[in-house]
């Protein structure tokens, strides 16, 4: 039958590119939310660090091994001062964290706001702000800039789009940024997101630069942060322009029903790129691949994304149609999709964890 030419391609196909990952590891191991519990005793005008952070649930699989703050004082904490933790979180053995954004944070107990999360190596790193300390009986609100959380760390390209990068300010509720090549200033752009899609500005080789500060409203504007160089010659400008120089800067989340955004047979412009809630798609001259929002992306592995799972090759390209692991067999949709409780073909059932019933 024709079928099995094409299951037995597609066997192969897989067995080259990645390891077999049986789809009931993955299912059983995933952690997709963090609920902490923040106590903290820090006062103005105190000159130690007294905070807490533990989880909220005692049947959660993950504990805080680690709170550091990182702008503890050489002195004492002054009013309007925002202390910022560190938080390491260590997953219980046999569970793992998937990509986890801000949103899937949540804080109780002493307010404060989750500025960035990153894994590193098995940890998970959550960066948070706390709320400013109390202001004295000293009532010189001068400089509003002390009430606002503004700072703007780790900007920093990615090389391989001629995308910016940041960690985002507590406060900000938009970004400026200024782009230069060869020192020249050659672009002023304004966006909400943590990121900036530079593709249709290189248009030619140079060292590139930008410079990056959180705006909270017109007199509240924090620090310029300026960007390491990136050096692209001719051959990284023109790919950088042919493959990302339409590269999507939207803030809205895509409705669509698959990484393009569109339906069946549309044609998608490479470069596109499409939002999702824990990153974004990206569509380039090899295929769709998927940037987390710690700006790591799934490669080998099964990614659980806006609720569906996607599996990709070693490569970091999301795969389509049948794929083999061990001795079973999964579909995926043109869409990338794992398709569950569904016929395929009207000849081929696939159960609810997406394996193929023979």
């Amino acid at each position: 039958m024709k079928i099995w030419k094409c299951l037995a391609a597609a066997a192969l196909a897989a067995a080259m590119v990645m390891t077999a990952l049986p789809m009931t590891a993955f299912a059983a191991t995933s952690i997709s939310s963090i609920k902490l519990d923040i106590d903290s005793n820090i006062s103005s005008g105190d000159s130690d660090s007294d905070v807490e952070v533990s989880t909220h649930s005692d049947s959660a699989h993950y504990e805080v091994s680690d709170v550091e703050v990182t702008n503890e004082p050489s002195g004492e904490w002054k009013d309007s001062s925002r202390p910022k933790l560190k938080v390491t979180i260590t997953a219980d053995d046999d569970y793992k964290f998937s990509s986890i954004s801000k949103s899937d944070v949540t804080l109780y107990g002493s307010d404060g706001t989750v500025t960035s999360v990153k894994k590193s190596d098995d940890d998970l790193i959550v960066n948070i702000t706390l709320d400013r300390l109390e202001d004295s009986d000293d009532d010189d609100d001068d400089d509003d800039d002390d009430d606002y959380e503004l700072d703007v760390s780790e900007a920093a390209w990615d090389e391989s789009m001629g995308r910016a990068v940041w960690d985002g300010a507590a406060d900000a509720k938009k970004y400026e940024l200024r782009l230069y090549r060869g020192g020249a200033q050659i672009a002023s752009v304004t966006t909400t997101n943590e990121y900036y899609n530079f593709g249709s500005y290189f248009t030619s080789a140079g060292n590139y630069q930008y410079q990056v500060r959180a705006v909270h409203g017109s007199s509240n504007k924090g620090s310029w942060e300026s960007s390491e160089y990136f050096y692209a010659d001719s051959a990284t400008a023109s790919y950088i322009l042919t493959n990302y120089g339409n590269a999507s800067n939207a803030s809205s989340s895509s409705s669509g029903s698959g990484p393009s955004g569109t339906s069946s047979g549309t044609q998608t412009a490479i470069g596109t790129v499409v939002p999702a809630s824990t990153g974004m798609w990206i569509l380039d001259n090899t295929g769709w691949w998927f940037m987390r929002a710690n700006r790591t992306w799934p490669a080998g592995t099964w990614e659980l994304i806006d609720g569906k799972w996607y599996l990709f090759n070693a490569a970091g390209y999301m795969l389509t149609g049948w794929q083999q692991l061990g001795n079973l067999w999964y579909y995926l949709g043109n869409d990338g999709a794992m398709r569950v409780s569904s016929w395929i073909d009207n000849q081929y059932y696939v159960n609810a964890d997406g394996v193929w019933v023979q």
